[in-house]
């Protein structure tokens, strides 16, 4: 029975152990990862806690004035992720003044370097300022 146990074991010893090396980090970079994402989406939520009441949902209150708007899903979700980033509580305010929708588009230009990305947020905020104010956003003052 002895003669069994004289080896000592190596535990990454062949390209199967190398293999295992690499899974185990794979699955170790996703859980840390998949951590951040958690973290940052809490602190998030803390931050969005923290701005003043408004009264009514501000999802609902979006919803409602885009309707009214005819503006679409993806105006909606423009407006939410530019108002995150000017970090106003409402996005619809954005929609108040077309003052605020001039620096909503400065916003959004200076925080999209990728130029798909920033062109087609610039598009569609021309077309809620042709909706909402009846004219382009170059021609708001």
């Amino acid at each position: 029975m002895s003669g069994q146990f004289e080896e000592p074991m190596k535990l990454f010893q062949n390209s199967q152990g190398t293999t295992g090396i690499v899974v185990l980090c794979i699955f170790f970079g996703a859980m840390l990862t998949w951590v951040g994402f958690a973290l940052m989406s809490y602190l998030r939520t803390r931050r969005l806690e923290k701005l003043p009441a408004i009264t009514g949902s501000p999802n609902t209150l979006l919803d409602q004035v885009c309707s009214l708007a005819g503006l679409g899903i993806s105006d909606r979700h423009l407006l939410k992720k530019v108002a995150f980033r000017m970090k106003l509580p409402q996005p619809t305010s954005i929609l108040l003044s077309p003052a605020l929708l001039l620096q909503a588009a400065k916003t959004w230009k200076q925080t999209h370097r990728f130029s798909p990305t920033q062109n087609w947020g610039i598009n569609r905020l021309d077309h809620i300022a042709r909706q909402v104010f009846g004219k382009p956003l170059s021609d708001l003052t």
